[in-house]
């Protein structure tokens, strides 16, 4: 996905902690706002998370910290202190669901002084990513600021890793992982994805979306992985998962689940199926997968797999479309 981003800068004459981008001296005086909560901000430096040498995978860890709420023009919600150390990689998102956007996005450095910023710029869409690396260690903090007129429920999220571990800036991360169709995109007609009100969003969880993303996760030059390379040498090309994820979506076999859009994946970081045998389309769960709920179908080789909520409660049918199972 492109964005169209508008960047700019402030500060006070911050050295360079994004390289050969100065600072100018406009601090956040032009934002009289933001100067007198972020005071307050610094105030309350208790809440603090501090980075180690894993991949965030929680909401709770302390390499992620986020917040959510609704929003008016020169209005802000702060998110939590982190300390990030140079060269880690700092990647934050942010969505709402006013069309077009109307909040910015804020990674401030301490000491009072606007590290990097970037405008809800996407149209249609209150989308945003920031996803850098800064070059000097410190306490940093994430602001999102109602920049126009009306309102917009914004949720953001603020991940700080191990480049060496969960790769890069840049390097690609999954969203709404498990789900069908490519990050929170959905596959219309019979797996669309919606925004809620609170900037969530639900869409479509099937088996087979679950296998062909662990999948690509290993093999981002999958079949319809949209990567390139196999690094790991993942024996599946992906295809199989591919298969058995389209005919799921077909036969509309899957079930809704309300996923955080701004949480990213790092990749293979959050498997969600495992392989006994190299037969790839007959994952089976781990405890980490988003099990088939009651009364919702799915193939009843699925569910001799344990793909069930209940794994070993489901009646088997059959129909033009095949033998399929429903959990009970």
């Amino acid at each position: 996905m492109n964005w169209t981003v508008r960047l700019f800068i402030l500060g006070l004459g911050l050295a360079s902690a994004i390289g050969a981008l100065a600072q100018d001296s406009a601090a956040i005086a032009g934002l009289p706002e933001l100067a007198a909560s972020y005071s307050e901000a610094l105030l309350a430096r208790g809440n603090v998370s501090k980075s180690t040498d894993t991949c965030p995978t929680s909401r709770a860890g302390s390499q992620r910290a986020g917040n959510w709420g609704t929003i008016a023009q020169s209005q802000g919600i702060w998110g939590s202190w982190q300390w990030i150390n140079a060269g880690e990689r700092h990647f934050v998102k942010m969505v709402g669901t006013a069309r077009p956007g109307k909040a910015d996005l804020y990674v401030l450095r301490n000491g009072n002084q606007s590290v990097w910023s970037r405008f809800a710029a996407t149209p249609g869409s209150s989308t945003e990513i920031i996803d850098w690396t800064p070059t000097v260690s410190d306490y940093y903090i994430v602001y999102a600021w109602g920049a126009e007129a009306g309102t917009d429920t914004v949720r953001f999220n603020s991940d700080v890793s191990n480049p060496a571990l969960c790769g890069a800036a840049g390097t690609a991360v999954g969203t709404c992982f498990g789900g069908v169709g490519s990050n929170c995109d959905g596959v219309a007609p019979f797996s669309v994805c919606s925004t809620r009100s609170d900037a969530t969003v639900e869409c479509q969880v099937s088996v087979g979306s679950q296998l062909h993303d662990t999948c690509c996760s290993h093999n981002p030059g999958g079949s319809y992985c949209g990567g390139s390379g196999n690094p790991l040498n993942w024996p599946s090309n992906c295809s199989a998962e591919f298969s058995h994820a389209t005919n799921d979506t077909g036969s509309t076999r899957q079930f809704p689940r309300i996923f955080d859009a701004t949480q990213p994946t790092y990749g293979p970081t959050f498997d969600l199926a495992y392989w006994p045998t190299n037969d790839w389309n007959r994952g089976k769960p781990t405890a980490k997968a988003m099990r088939t709920p009651v009364g919702k179908a799915l193939w009843d080789v699925d569910a001799q797999n344990g793909w069930c909520t209940n794994p070993t409660a489901y009646s088997t049918h059959w129909s033009w479309q095949g033998n399929y199972a429903v959990c009970r």
